[in-house]
């Protein structure tokens, strides 16, 4: 079937399982689900692994800007989407260096890059009066755009460096999954 904003692809059953247990797919029962389905279960990989990190906002966006999840009220928009997409493809982060760049409206300024197997990524920081302490860490996978951003007075104790491994192990097992 297509995908598209209403239709993102359906998350592997395996990485529901625990870490130590082998997914075994000739056990797997066979299971469709419907795109609403698909919605609430990428919006659960964004409340249990990404906000549980330590991050106050996320967000899982295709390349488009179609949302998979995100954490109540929060909308990294289209064009943000597109770009993202872009400079980590291309690897080009000369204008980011120079400029910064936005998330869901938001000014950051770009701290680094890194691309580590097939999973890239960048790290920045809230840029201008307000919340100077917030980290943004953007992740893509094959199909998407991983975005989490840090506060450190919501994190619950939780430092942005735990945050961001743990948004690039969630991104790596999406590639893995061909996600």
């Amino acid at each position: 079937p297509s995908r598209g904003p209403d239709n993102p692809p359906r998350p592997a059953f395996s990485s529901h399982l625990p870490a130590r247990a082998p997914f075994a797919p000739h056990r797997a029962k066979r299971r469709t689900m419907s795109a609403k389905n698909a919605l609430e279960t990428w919006q659960k990989f964004v409340e249990d692994t990404l906000l549980k990190a330590g991050f106050s906002y996320a967000a899982i966006v295709g390349f488009a800007g179609s949302h998979w999840g995100a954490s109540k009220g929060y909308k990294v928009r289209e064009n943000e989407a597109k770009f993202f997409h872009e400079v980590l493809v291309n690897h080009k982060f000369g204008e980011m260096k120079k400029s910064g760049f936005t998330v869901a409206g938001k000014q950051f300024v770009f701290v680094d890059a890194e691309i580590e197997g097939e999973v890239a990524y960048i790290i920045g920081r809230a840029k201008g009066v307000g919340n100077p302490t917030q980290g943004v860490c953007i992740a893509k996978t094959e199909q998407t755009i991983v975005v989490g951003v840090h506060d450190p007075i919501y994190a619950g104790g939780k430092a942005f460096n735990h945050a961001v491994l743990e948004l690039y192990k969630m991104a790596e097992n999406m590639v893995g999954q061909g996600f």
